[in-house]
């Protein structure tokens, strides 16, 4: 299930999605990286660090850029010993792959793990004609497929900010559309249920006007769904799995982006709401009953610093991500702290981040986008299944990184320096304790700029591919 609506969209001029031609042939990297391994140092001929592709060609005849591409984990150019040994699968438990559709800039929708085990990437292109579906077995081994979506309104112009497929086959497709009514043009959020055929379920239109990043879709526990949408002040819809409506509850106090907001579900059923997620934005805490009715003295206004974000636990605790800042000639120095606490100040337990230096930014706007990007991709928690770790995924002065800590005590079970991991766009626990992280990767083919998805598998010990010890 996806926690909230991925930061990018893609645009429909027509929300019809082209079928290229049906199932593309599994693709394994494993022997050809196996290959370049044993032929590493004959063949590095300038004695470096890695391979170029007239190198790897040296050793592969036929090697194209774009195969070089999906080997290349960090988009260099250079192939490294340790992304070639990620690319033959040593790690059990553990694989890289990239989905790529060629002569198309792909981005990331979705991703979650069916019930086989398979983990299934929902992409769709910048143009936006077609949902490119890719699951990946055990092995990292892809199969590939389009589909068509079918009972749209044509005369709309969507956008997909997120999908997911559902466990009776079919997808949810979350979003907005471009309308014309008597107040001029607007983009009001939908929600849309399709079977796998693409033949569309049922629909809920929020009518309410919200940026595709703005809107979250937040799963709970009974089957419903909690919906987001709003451009300024919150609003709340509970849907139920059958498309209905069940409440709806706004909120009239500004939200400067509601990308911030924080949402759980208690295991009680009441669902907790913050609207604090970054620097200078006014804070509503509130909690509603299962049937949306507010909870009397809920609602505060709490002063919190302004490089602090939150994020609400199930059990009535709460994560918190404060970042310090120290600003010199050279730049800016991010330091960060990651602790759990019963309330905003009674902490359970604190322990030390990872340091960002961030060279050449000066400005106050600058700095404080820059503060939201790294609390955005380090600052989304991910619970395991047991409640027993959380996991943070980021990057940090030597490089991304992802670490796992105990929920008790916050100390680290493991932290772990990584080669190959993409910029963060979504992280999934599998059935098996493992770790899958995804994300767009922006790739230079035939000299043209393009971007593949990247995905790599991390073991429930932490070890996966081109993964190091921090």
């Amino acid at each position: 299930m996806f926690r909230r609506l991925l930061a990018r969209e893609v645009c429909l001029s027509v929300f019809l999605l082209i079928v290229l031609g049906g199932c593309v042939p599994a693709l394994t990297l494993s022997t050809l990286s196996a290959s370049l391994l044993t032929q590493f140092d004959s063949i590095d001929v300038d004695e470096s660090v890695g391979l170029t592709l007239p190198e790897a060609q040296a050793g592969a005849a036929g090697l194209t850029e774009a195969t070089f591409s999906r080997l290349d984990m960090d988009g260099n150019g250079i192939l490294t010993r340790a992304e070639l040994e990620a690319g033959a699968g040593t790690v059990p438990g553990a694989f890289t792959a990239t989905v790529d559709v060629p002569g198309i800039r792909l981005n990331l929708v979705g991703m979650n793990e069916l019930a086989d085990g398979t983990v299934r990437v929902l992409s769709t292109a910048t143009s936006g004609h077609f949902l490119h579906l890719t699951d990946i077995g055990a092995s990292g081994a892809e199969e590939s497929s389009t589909v068509e979506f079918s009972g749209m309104d044509l005369s709309r112009f969507y956008t997909i900010g997120a999908a997911e497929s559902t466990g009776d086959g079919g997808f949810l497709l979350v979003g907005r559309y471009h309308s014309n009514g008597e107040d001029g043009a607007s983009n009001q959020v939908y929600l849309r249920k399709t079977d796998g055929a693409g033949a569309l379920v049922w629909e809920f239109d929020t009518m309410e006007e919200a940026e595709a990043d703005d809107v979250q879709l937040i799963p709970l526990r009974n089957g419903d769904y909690l919906l987001t949408a709003g451009t300024t002040a919150l609003r709340l819809f509970r849907i139920a799995p059958d498309g209905s409506q069940q409440w709806r509850v706004d909120f009239e106090s500004e939200v400067a982006d509601e990308d911030d907001v924080r949402i759980a579900e208690r295991t009680d059923g009441t669902i907790e709401i913050d609207t604090h997620g970054g620097p200078y934005a006014d804070r509503l805490l509130a909690a509603l009953t299962p049937d949306g009715t507010l909870i009397p003295e809920s609602v505060a206004g709490v002063e919190v610093e302004p490089e602090t974000w939150t994020t609400l636990n199930a059990d009535g605790s709460t994560f918190v991500f404060n970042a310090s800042v120290s600003i010199d000639g050279n730049g800016a120095l991010v330091s960060w702290t990651f602790s759990r606490h019963v309330e905003l100040g009674s902490a359970l337990w604190e322990s030390s981040g990872l340091s960002v230096t961030l060279g050449g930014i000066v400005s106050s706007d600058e700095l404080d986008g820059v503060l939201r990007t790294i609390a955005s991709t380090i600052f989304t928690p991910l619970l395991s299944r047991d409640g027993q770790s959380a996991f943070l995924v980021g990057t940090a002065d030597d490089g991304p990184f992802v670490r796992k800590v105990d929920y008790a005590t916050g100390e680290d079970r493991w932290l772990r320096r990584a080669l190959a991991l993409p910029p963060t766009g979504s992280v999934v626990e599998t059935e098996d304790g493992g770790l899958i992280v995804a994300g767009d990767l922006p790739v230079i083919l035939d000299g043209v700029t393009t971007q593949v998805i990247r995905i790599v598998k991390i073991n429930a010990n932490g070890d996966g591919a081109a993964l190091q010890p921090h």
